[in-house]
């Protein structure tokens, strides 16, 4: 479907309007003059020209819904695992949003299926139970039925099935702890988050773990609109010695667009 998009585009301009996958915002001119040094600033933060021509493209694509914007900044998974993140084969890895295992085995892919631990948190309950029988027998897996957030608490989650789980006015209690607590000064080396929307709850969450020992971080950026500079601004103020990289992956509209820092 994307490359029957994309060859249309090719020929006629063709708009997809972009709206925030949480909140309410709309990335309009008050939007932009709102933001506009934190924008500027997460800009002057990106390692390399690529993650600069990812940034300003994504944030034009916000602004106009152009698709035509998309392909020349985007790039595989492969790229950015094999030219950043670079595992290694004795990770410890904290997968944040582990569903039902799929980036699990992403991670395994990457490490030619050798780690030290994985440490996993999935809030759904059904979800849960698929990723608990997933890991059945793998050592050193310690699986989390909570959510990431910025503090130990409980909160409401809604029952979506798949990957939707996620922060809500109506659901099901939730319990959700901060990273830092879970891993009580144990070390990390890599973790990934996709926990819909709650992005900044989650690093503010781990303040601790990414000033004692830096983890490689692989992070949604697009949940909501101010995510794409904000995230990038705090990571940044935890700890400057962070490179932090902006990546697209083919998806339309601007999802799967994932700051990776190292």
């Amino acid at each position: 479907v994307m490359e029957h998009i994309t060859k249309i585009s090719e020929k006629h301009e063709t708009l997809v309007p972009s709206v925030p996958v949480f909140g309410n915002k709309l990335f309009d001119n008050d939007f932009i003059t709102e933001n506009k040094e934190q924008i500027e600033s997460a800009y002057s933060l990106l390692a390399d020209d690529l993650s600069k021509k990812v940034y300003e493209n994504i944030l034009k694509f916000y602004y106009t819904g152009r698709i035509d914007l998309l392909p020349p900044v985007t790039t595989d998974k492969d790229e950015a695992f094999g030219n950043i993140l670079k595992l290694g084969e004795n990770e410890s890895y904290v997968d944040l949003g582990a569903y039902n295992g799929d980036t699990i085995d992403e991670f395994l892919h990457y490490t030619n299926g050798s780690y030290k631990r994985i440490i996993a948190f999935e809030p759904n309950a059904k979800n849960f139970e698929k990723l608990k029988l997933h890991c059945k027998g793998m050592a050193n897996v310690s699986l989390w039925q909570l959510g990431s957030y910025s503090k130990n608490t409980e909160l409401i989650f809604n029952n979506k099935a798949g990957r939707n789980s996620a922060i809500a006015d109506k659901g099901v209690a939730t319990k959700v702890a901060t990273v830092d607590t879970i891993l009580c000064g144990m070390a990390a080396g890599y973790i990934k988050a996709d926990v819909e929307g709650a992005d900044m709850e989650t690093l503010i969450g781990m303040q601790k773990t990414m000033e004692n020992c830096k983890p490689k971080l692989n992070f949604s950026a697009y949940h909501r609109f101010e995510d794409i500079f904000r995230l990038a601004l705090y990571i940044h103020s935890v700890n400057p010695d962070y490179k932090i990289f902006l990546r697209h992956h083919p998806y339309i509209p601007a999802w799967d667009t994932n700051l990776y820092c190292i």
